[in-house]
């Protein structure tokens, strides 16, 4: 893409590709090419700002496409909502997270961890660490979904958002004790 000129076919009449990785003509994979995203926003933002926008172009249609290209940006920036996003376009109505139920060992897991947050007594280093942990654990099932996605394997897939969800709660609970 060219930072300098607006080119109407890339969003013809507003039409902003539906594909957030297509608003940015990167491919459908992930992990993703976190330099090309950053270029490409850049590139795209500088053209669709309302204040910076060719003013050949109608002012709605410019804020209307600069909202969609930071909305994609958004969710491409996030590992686990790009993640998300891929298994709802590869499952469709089938990938349905929400209607998954965790395994009892994992829950047992969860609320041991809970006790544990709740049984810190105010030390940063021992906060740290369950964070560190956690976010090790995070790291891990993002992997996993990504594997889980190459292999079609929905179901699994499903699990290991519910799993990464109970992970991001701990971790927010755990920064609003010490916030």
């Amino acid at each position: 893409m060219n930072v300098l000129q607006w080119r109407p076919d890339w969003f013809p009449n507003g039409s902003v590709p539906d594909s957030p990785f297509l608003v940015f003509g990167i491919s459908e994979e992930y992990p993703l090419d976190r330099d090309l995203l950053e270029k490409r926003y850049r590139q795209l933002s500088l053209l669709v700002h309302p204040d910076f926008a060719d003013k050949c172009i109608n002012r709605e249609e410019v804020l209307k496409i600069s909202a969609r290209v930071n909305s994609a940006y958004r969710l491409l920036r996030s590992p686990f909502q790009t993640l998300l996003w891929l298994g709802s376009e590869k499952f469709g109505s089938d990938f349905n997270p929400s209607g998954v139920k965790p395994k009892p060992e994992f829950l047992m897991e969860m609320m041991e961890k809970q006790d544990e947050i709740a049984a810190l007594d105010g030390s940063i280093q021992a906060s740290l660490s369950i964070k560190n942990e956690i976010l090790t654990v995070q790291s891990s099932l993002l992997s996993q979904m990504s594997e889980a996605l190459k292999a079609q394997n929905c179901e699994l897939m499903s699990l290991l958002v519910v799993e990464y969800n109970y992970y991001e709660r701990l971790r927010i609970n755990l920064e609003g004790k010490f916030a």
